[in-house]
């Protein structure tokens, strides 16, 4: 059964209902976001665990680039061309390591944000969790040595 208000339900009844249902699509939301969290870190790590694509195929392929599709980037050449088999770009194991490691981190704010408005829902709610942190845990020096040098292989600043 669909819960419905009544006709003489006062606006203060509508307004609780309304934002139940504005609740309830933020949590949808939040759901559809950690499912594609989820899939970007699977193929991710998918990607990164796949050798590299060889040079003798790297090279014949960037020369049929250069015959057949000048106007297209290599890499995007080589990612379309290549055998799904292999990994295009090599990148680097730090910056692959750093990268796995703030998806899974993102991905699993976002399963504690829904966990968090799923009590809210809860018969009889738990007492709140005392140890949420407010202010950010600071990293460890191994982690932001990690950090600091996938940025400067990236370029980034």
């Amino acid at each position: 059964d669909i819960l419905l208000p009544d006709a003489e339900a006062t606006g203060r009844h509508l307004r609780m209902f309304h934002n139940w249902v504005k609740e309830y699509d933020q949590l949808e939301h939040l759901r559809r976001q950690v499912a594609v969290t989820r899939q970007q870190l699977q193929l991710f790590t998918s990607y990164c665990s796949k050798p590299p694509l060889p040079r003798e195929l790297r090279r014949d392929l960037l020369n049929a680039h250069r015959m057949r599709a000048p106007h297209l980037a290599e890499e995007d050449y080589l990612q379309a061309c290549a055998p799904g088999d292999y990994r295009t770009f090599h990148g680097h194991s730090v910056v692959d390591e750093v990268l796995s490691d703030m998806l899974a981190k993102h991905l699993a704010l976002q399963e504690e944000k829904i966990q968090q408005k799923q009590r809210l829902y809860l018969p009889t709610p738990p007492p709140p969790d005392r140890k949420q942190e407010v202010v950010k845990r600071l990293a460890d020096l191994k982690r932001w040595k990690k950090w600091n040098e996938a940025y400067d292989l990236l370029g980034l600043e």
